[in-house]
C-alpha cells in the first residue's frame, strides 16, 4: 500500500482544522416587515383586527372597519396602516381576526425568514379571511409611500391610511 502524498495529508489537515467553522447553529436576524395590506372584497362590511408583536412588544394593535366592497369598482376597499414596527430587520408576529372570529398569526419562520415579509390581510369575495404574504416586493423597501395612490376614500377605518387599489401584489 502507497503512502499518501505530502499534498494529501496537507489538504485534510487544512479541512480538518476548518471543519465547523462555516456551520452556525444561530437562526437568521428575522425578516423586514413591510407595508401591510387590510383589505375586504366582500360584498358585507367587515372589522379587521391586526396585532404586531415585535421581539415580544406589542407594537400595532388596531381595530379597521372596512366597508362593503363595490361591484361597480374595479378597486378594493383596503386601509395601510401606519408603520409602528421598526424598519429594521426583526422576530415578529402578526396576528389578525375579522369580526371577532378566531386570530390567525403568521411569523418570518413559517416562510423561512424571506429578506421581506408584506403581509396581505384579506375578506375575499365569498367572506373568507386569511393572511398572505409577498416575500418579494418593493413594500419592504418602500413601505412609507403607501397607499399606492394616496387615495383617502374611506374614512370609516379607525386608523391607518385608507384608499382603493387594484395592486394587493407586486
Amino acid at each position: 500500500m502507497e503512502a499518501p502524498s505530502r499534498r494529501a495529508v496537507l489538504a485534510s489537515v487544512a479541512a480538518g482544522s476548518l471543519a465547523g467553522c462555516f456551520y452556525t447553529d444561530s437562526e437568521p436576524d428575522g425578516s423586514k416587515l413591510g407595508a401591510i395590506l387590510v383589505a375586504n372584497s366582500h360584498d358585507e362590511s367587515h372589522t379587521i383586527d391586526l396585532k404586531v408583536e415585535w421581539e415580544g412588544e406589542l407594537v400595532h394593535d388596531q381595530s379597521y372597519d372596512l366597508p362593503a366592497d363595490d361591484p361597480e369598482s374595479k378597486y378594493l376597499q383596503e386601509v395601510t396602516p401606519e408603520p409602528t414596527w421598526p424598519k429594521e430587520t426583526g422576530d415578529f408576529t402578526l396576528s389578525a381576526r375579522s369580526d371577532g372570529d378566531s386570530w390567525q398569526s403568521v411569523t418570518p419562520e413559517d416562510y423561512d425568514y424571506p429578506d421581506c415579509f408584506a403581509p396581505n390581510v384579506m375578506v375575499d369575495g365569498l367572506g373568507l379571511f386569511g393572511i398572505g404574504v409577498l416575500t418579494t416586493s418593493k413594500r419592504c423597501t418602500d413601505r412609507d409611500e403607501y397607499p399606492l395612490n394616496g387615495s383617502t376614500g374611506n374614512e370609516s377605518a379607525t386608523n391607518g391610511s385608507v384608499g382603493n387599489s387594484s395592486d394587493i401584489g407586486d
